[in-house]
């Protein structure tokens, strides 16, 4: 007679306690690494007991564990290439506290109970993007670091193509996540984002930035594209009125960061 896993429901406080010392461990355990294939069991457990906790943790009928499984992996994936790659000690540092606070919050906003409004939805889901970004970010950062250090012996634009469908498939995955029902215009705006994710991800190689900025820049234009699209789904549309100083107080941040904070090559 098998054992009832499907019964077991762990409270998501305690889900939380459980992600927040399972990061704590694998990230004193990172720091000793030495060899590629440690750092293939590492992510490989790392996600194993992400699914074991997702699996007991308890989730509101409506709401879906595969989701937040992929959240997490693509977190993961993300940090770990981006710690393989950035050398600052204070990065590292402060790396290492959002991949140990992080995904414990993602687990501790949940609803413990079914009748919650949607509004306890939305702080959660908002943790889950900030997931998805900053891996986005780790992963191009790794991207921009392969092509630059020549660490393996792959055509750039293949590095680039690739981080292009991800990033149109994270695109995707987000407008699901706010239930945009118009599914053909969804796949071609998520093809639109690949094509203009791909030129933009060339034109800021061509630059000569380092593979941090790179990335960092690349993630910042994602979430621009994203979230104007995400705007223009909506029956309303966009407000250019209100949208048009999101757009010129990035566009300042933007000068602001590539003239004062970006290291140039």
């Amino acid at each position: 007679m098998s054992f009832p896993w499907h019964k077991i429901s762990m409270h998501p406080r305690l889900a939380a306690v459980t992600e927040f010392v399972v990061a704590l461990l694998f990230w004193l355990a990172l720091t000793r690494l030495t060899v590629f294939w440690m750092l293939v069991v590492w992510i490989l457990f790392r996600l194993a007991l992400s699914a074991m906790v997702i699996r007991l943790c308890y989730y509101p009928p409506a709401w879906k564990r595969v989701r937040h499984f992929l959240v997490l992996a693509l977190f993961n994936f993300g940090l770990l290439f981006y710690l393989l790659f950035v050398e600052q000690i204070l990065s590292t540092r402060l790396s290492g506290l959002i991949f140990i606070f992080l995904p414990a919050l993602s687990f501790w906003l949940l609803p413990a109970t079914p009748d919650r409004s949607l509004l306890a939805f939305k702080p959660e889901r908002r943790v889950r993007l900030a997931l998805t970004i900053f891996g986005l970010c780790g992963i191009w950062v790794g991207i921009y670091s392969s092509i630059i250090l020549q660490i393996f012996n792959v055509h750039f634009w293949l590095w680039l193509f690739l981080g292009s469908c991800l990033s149109a498939w994270s695109a995707y995955f987000w407008w699901q996540e706010y239930e945009i029902e118009n599914v053909t215009k969804m796949r071609v705006w998520a093809l639109a984002v690949l094509a203009m994710m791909l030129e933009l991800a060339w034109v800021i190689y061509l630059l000569p930035l380092g593979y941090f900025i790179s990335g960092f820049l690349v993630t910042w234009f994602w979430y621009g594209l994203w979230i104007m699209a995400r705007f223009y789904f909506t029956p309303a549309g966009i407000n250019w009125k209100k949208q048009s100083v999101f757009l010129i107080v990035n566009g300042v941040l933007l000068f602001l960061f590539l003239m004062f904070v970006a290291r140039w090559r």
